[in-house]
């Protein structure tokens, strides 16, 4: 089983950060088409659309995302998603020195027929983790404004 597990300050409050993160109204439409309806609870069903780079070609995969707000964590459940035989995913929220500790952990396994090993797969998951959360970052400082500075928890 592969396993990623990286993580990012946000200069920001915890309530904010949980709250400009988890807007599904704000996610980008054309990489995220919802199947059951952005914000119908908890719960949403999406596909995400992987842009072609390099050689590789586009593609999809399909999510199954809860969040749960009492609790600051989202779990996330990927198929239809070759290589992989399963992917799980948690991002977990917590308001830290400096303001809002966001980690994402991700498990995963290799189909058979992978054209590339365990190792490699979580490189690449881990790099695009990575990426995905400091753009998250960027974007939640953005919202908070220059007085972003927060005291600890």
């Amino acid at each position: 089983m592969g396993h990623v597990d990286v993580n990012v300050l946000v200069r920001a409050p915890l309530d904010l950060t949980w709250r400009v993160t988890n807007d599904l109204s704000a996610w980008d439409r054309e990489r995220h088409r919802f199947l059951d309806g952005p914000g119908s609870g908890n719960r949403v069903v999406f596909e995400v659309v992987v842009p072609a780079a390099g050689d590789a070609p586009s593609r999809t995969y399909s999510v199954d995302r809860c969040a749960d707000e009492a609790h600051r964590l989202v779990y996330s459940r990927r198929w239809d998603n070759h290589p992989y035989r399963y992917s799980i995913a948690w991002w977990l929220y917590e308001a830290v020195e400096g303001g809002t500790a966001v980690r994402c952990v991700q498990d995963f396994e290799l189909e058979p027929d992978a054209t590339f090993d365990e190792a490699e797969a979580a490189r690449r998951m881990g790099a695009s983790a990575r990426a995905a959360l400091e753009r998250m970052a960027r974007r939640v400082e953005a919202a908070a404004g220059p007085a972003a500075a927060v005291p600890g928890p």
